[in-house]
């Protein structure tokens, strides 16, 4: 409740961020939907896959996938504008290239595509 008398309710829909994996790509590696294990990077980089991170105007989500990528040992691709990275995501997934990317759920490419969230490492 604030205190101007409106009231608020909440609606329910809890967003997640996170990594994500076509499903073409754990089609062909089941473990690819585990970053916790070792060998993740090695997978990745034997399947050619690009890790696409958040522009860096979206600075938390950019600071802490930065920090993911070095710890697990990979380069993070880092488009220049949203546009950009969404135009990458959406042609990476039209031509089953391989790519992980920053994403966040409820969003249209994790509603509307054949995509998983990955276990990442706490």
């Amino acid at each position: 409740n604030c205190s101007e008398g409106l009231v608020t309710v909440p609606l329910g829909i809890q967003g997640k961020e996170g990594f994500y994996v076509p499903n073409y790509l754990l089609d062909q590696e089941p473990s690819l939907s585990d970053w916790t294990r070792s060998g993740t990077a090695k997978m990745l980089r034997g399947f050619g896959a690009v890790l696409l991170g958040p522009p860096r105007s979206w600075a938390p989500a950019f600071s802490s996938s930065t920090a993911l990528a070095a710890a697990l040992g990979l380069n993070m691709t880092v488009p220049q504008s949203e546009a950009d990275y969404m135009a990458l995501i959406l042609d990476s997934l039209k031509w089953r290239a391989p790519i992980a990317f920053y994403q966040w759920r409820p969003h249209m490419i994790t509603s509307n595509y054949p995509v998983q969230e990955v276990t990442l490492p706490d």
